[in-house]
Formats: C-alpha cells, structure tokens, sequence
C-alpha cells in the first residue's frame, strides 16, 4: 500500500442499464477518489468514480464499466480493499499479467490491447 492511498467509506450510484431507468446504489470504499470498490452478491466489484461535488462521500459512476474481480468477497470492504490493494501495489505488471490474469479459472480468451504500450497508438489510463 502506497502511503499516499487514501481509503474512504462512501456510496456510489451506479445506472441506468439498458431500458432500466433504475439507479443502483452501493456502499463501498473509494480509493484516492477515483475508484470504488464493493460487494454485490458476494461478488467484488472495482469501478471507476467521480465525486460528487454536492455530497462528499458520494460518487458517481465513471466513464468506465466495472470490473468483478472476486466472486467470494465477504467482510469488512474496507478490510478487504486495503489488503488487495497493498498486495497489487506488491506485485509488478508481468506478475500480475502471468499470475493472476492467466491463471483466473474459468476465465475465457480476451485481449488486453497491449501492443498499444509499444506504439504510438495508445497511452494508458488511470
């Protein structure tokens, strides 16, 4: 964990889907204020937030659809969040890339777009 990591409880408004109106709303922990994690059906979501300039704990979903990153995630989601957090930021990108990516079970083929990293063409985000 970076000391500059800044951990908060917050809620996020997450919507509308598809024809659905409906706006979703969860607690979760806000990391440096742009990214939300929390739990929805014992799933581990990370999404990235805007803050809400009106109410401070609150955010606002990003320009980004989220990601599930766990499918057993019970407790306490700043807990979890600060202990995930501080194992990513322990690991480097080819770690990361040959030890979880390729070995999620269950996960099927996807491109990551990476050849972009070597040209002109992309920049990475966040």
């Amino acid at each position: 964990m970076s000391a500059q990591d800044r951990f908060e409880l917050a809620s996020v408004a997450i919507g509308p889907f598809d024809s659905d109106d409906e706006f979703y709303e969860y607690e979760g922990c806000a990391l440096n204020e742009r990214y939300m994690f929390f739990i929805d059906a014992d799933a581990l979501w990370v999404r990235s937030v805007h803050q809400d300039p009106e109410q401070p704990r609150q955010y606002i979903d990003g320009e980004s659809g989220g990601m599930a990153i766990g499918l057993d995630a019970t407790g306490d989601i700043m807990d979890i969040t600060a202990q995930l957090v501080a194992r990513l930021r322990g690991m480097d990108a080819l770690d990361f890339l040959t030890q979880i990516l390729l070995f999620t079970p269950g996960r099927g083929d996807f491109n990551l777009q990476l050849d972009g990293l070597i040209s002109d063409r992309r920049e990475p985000r966040g």
